[in-house]
């Protein structure tokens, strides 16, 4: 596909909408559906684990809307393309696995759809439509709003930001689910002029009729379809460089930072930000040391001090989270080839977020590559800078790797709660 400066029409967006809200959710089109999903998932839905089976019941209506979109898209010429995914992606396309200076569109191993930048995954949209004038238009789908995590709105305006920088032009997005998502609390911000709900028929019951012996053979062939299209063919008009614009962004935090731009408009300079993290620098020897004489880093009953550190970690790198303008530590492991980020509770404190694994994210292969030194005095007037109550923020849940963690540490953990945070 060429460069592409697209413009989306609303009425199209509110006609998928209303083609999604009418269609027929049958056994065959279900059934049809489960050659993308995998089979993990496929022998979870009939499993007696509710929670399993309710995962499971996500990736069955995600495929299955797939196939509803692809039904509207060969019956009407108002759709020019659909953006193939799961087992219409050939395997060929399926790589490469991410890797530093990977910028654009990519496919998951299991045929999702990822934007990427410098090799970190970004964004994934669950399907892109192009329209018969060449507008664009992305969507999710949701089983209901139970799996409608923290942060839902604020992630789906960033995909819709993200595209509107590739693709200069009014984006619009549409929300699918069988749960009315209109008037769910968690995306009442969603009622505006560039999304669209759709509410279609339940899968439930039909889901609850089928049987192990009624799935098809998992043999995936890709289909010739001249309507769907690869996603990693898109060529937008502006090209994504996101290590130049994180350089473009450190350097503008660092020069606000230094003319003493108050804190609360920098964070506002931040609001539209395309990058979700900024690494500032390595800290040197004399900036470790007064970090660990002035601030508390501990993971649940650990404290990490100044002698575990030598012992078990190798470098920090100094961050900040955006657009919130959130410091992070990042300690490099000697054990195994991961980063441990920490983030504050309260100024002098700061404890473990989230565990950064060679293996899954170029996050450790970027990390790793930072190397402009942080001195002691440039380190504490950075995070009394940033480091104001109303802006540290609360922590967020989510499971954590004991194991791998004690592991790291040389300790064994004890834990009165759980940790989350999302890059």
């Amino acid at each position: 596909m060429g460069d592409q400066g697209f413009v989306v029409s609303a009425n199209t967006a509110a006609w998928i909408a209303e083609q999604l809200e009418s269609h027929e959710i049958t056994k065959e089109l279900v059934l049809s559906s489960t050659v993308h999903i995998p089979p993990a998932f496929i022998r979870d839905i009939f499993s007696e684990n509710q929670l399993r089976r309710g995962i499971a019941t996500g990736y069955f209506y995600e495929a299955t809307v797939y196939e509803m979109l692809l039904h509207i898209t060969r019956s009407s010429n108002r759709i020019r393309y659909l953006t193939r995914k799961g087992a219409d992606v050939s395997p060929e396309r399926l790589r490469p696995y991410p890797a530093l200076g990977q910028d654009g569109f990519f496919y998951s191993p299991l045929g999702e759809l990822k934007i990427r930048g410098n090799g970190v995954d970004l964004a994934e949209v669950d399907f892109v439509l192009e329209d018969s004038e060449g507008g664009l238009l992305f969507g999710e789908s949701k089983i209901s709003g139970k799996f409608l995590a923290n942060g839902f709105v604020e992630d789906l305006s960033y995909k819709r930001r993200l595209l509107a920088y590739l693709f200069p032009n009014e984006v619009q997005s549409i929300l699918i689910s069988p749960a009315n998502l209109a008037e769910n609390p968690q995306t009442l911000l969603l009622n505006n002029s560039w999304n669209y709900f759709a509410k279609t028929e339940g899968i439930d019951e039909v889901l609850a009729g089928l049987t192990p012996e009624e799935i098809p053979s998992m043999t995936k062939t890709t289909r010739s379809n001249e309507k769907l299209v690869y996603w990693t063919d898109f060529r937008p008009a502006r090209q994504l460089n996101y290590s130049k614009l994180h350089s473009a962004t450190r350097d503008a935090i660092l020069k606000g930072v230094n003319a003493g731009v108050k804190v609360q408009d920098l964070v506002k300079e931040q609001g539209d930000s395309l990058l979700k993290n900024v690494w500032i620098g390595e800290l040197n020897e004399q900036a470790i040391a007064a970090l660990f004489e002035k601030k508390t880093l501990c993971i649940e009953d650990c404290n990490i001090g100044a002698e575990l550190y030598h012992s078990r970690f190798s470098k920090i790198v100094l961050g900040l989270g955006l657009p919130e303008c959130r410091p992070a530590l990042y300690l490099r492991s000697k054990v195994r080839p991961s980063y441990i980020k920490l983030g504050p509770n309260t100024p002098s404190e700061f404890s473990f977020e989230r565990l950064l694994q060679r293996k899954y994210t170029p996050y450790y292969d970027w990390l790793n590559s930072i190397s402009v030194p942080i001195s002691a005095p440039k380190l504490m007037d950075f995070l009394n800078y940033f480091l104001q109550e109303k802006l540290i923020g609360a922590r967020i849940k989510r499971a954590v790797p004991k194991r791998e963690l004690s592991e790291l540490l040389g300790v064994e953990l004890t834990w009165a709660d759980k940790y989350q945070d999302s890059s």
